[in-house]
């Protein structure tokens, strides 16, 4: 990697070229429950070092 910090230097650091592909998917539903939000998510992933699929939720207050 190559650059340049305006008005003090350049600088060159050595490293090796590659290309990461992958993509990332997810499908989720929101209902209004009570004074908030639920949420659920399904996620998945072609590449991972962990799980390539899982099922997110949450549930946000709004007062």
């Amino acid at each position: 990697m190559d650059g340049n910090v305006t008005g003090v230097s350049t600088f060159s650091l050595p490293g090796e070229r590659y290309v990461e592909t992958w993509m990332r998917g997810i499908v989720g539903v929101e209902y209004a429950v009570g004074k908030g939000v639920f949420t659920v998510s399904l996620n998945g992933t072609t590449r991972s070092e962990t799980a390539n699929a899982w099922l997110a939720t949450s549930y946000q207050v709004h007062s």
